[in-house]
């Protein structure tokens, strides 16, 4: 028997009502009622809350729409991810923008990495379901304080929110659990970045473990 879909389940619950929680330690806004497309809103956010806290893979185009931050049109996405433990699981349902790559040293710190890569959504559209999340807040080099929020038991990082513009905030690209929402259109912080930042061609490489 074939293994369900998102698009079956959206299917067999058309008819779902509207009944959201959020997680209280996620700082996200609930999404305001939309009176014209209450059904078809409510029935996408039920099934990616099921796929969200049973740990399943999910991403479905929804819907074209303005991307408030570039002013084009894109498709819309319903995606859901988490962190490496599993309790921190979300869903994310509207516009997906632009990914982009931060060289700066903050960045680095926080990931253990050269760079972090991430998304920017709309908060409106992103929901916290299950597990724990901290905060951190520091003043970066632009001037601007920001908070990056992590999973409160394994601390993978998740996602970046700023006072200056509260109505973005930016998921780290690794959380997702499909790989292919993430689609890279700039880097920042260039000034800071190291010179191995690049993997270098020709380097011995594995498929998978080394050992």
């Amino acid at each position: 028997m074939p293994e369900p879909t998102i698009e079956a389940d959206l299917a067999l619950n058309s008819r779902s009502q509207r009944n959201e929680t959020v997680a209280p330690e996620s700082k996200i806004r609930s999404r305001s009622d939309n009176p014209g497309g209450v059904r078809s809103k409510a029935t996408r956010r039920n099934v990616l809350r099921s796929y969200a806290c049973s740990g399943s893979c999910s991403r479905r185009r929804v819907d074209s729409a303005i991307d408030p931050g570039t002013g084009n049109r894109g498709l819309t996405m319903a995606v859901t991810g988490g962190c490496l433990c599993g309790g921190v699981r979300f869903t994310y349902d509207g516009a997906i923008g632009p990914a982009g790559y931060c060289h700066c040293a903050d960045c680095r710190r926080c990931t253990g990495g050269a760079y972090t890569l991430s998304v920017r959504l709309l908060t409106s559209g992103f929901e916290v379901h299950c597990g724990s999340l901290g905060s951190f807040t520091k003043t970066g080099e632009s001037g601007m304080p920001l908070t990056r929020h992590f999973c409160s038991s394994c601390g993978s990082p998740i996602y970046t929110s700023s006072e200056h513009r509260p109505e973005f905030i930016h998921v780290k690209a690794g959380v997702m659990d499909d790989p292919s929402v993430v689609q890279p259109a700039h880097e920042t912080w260039t000034s800071s970045r190291v010179a191995w930042a690049e993997i270098p061609s020709g380097i011995t490489s594995y498929e998978r473990g080394r050992i």
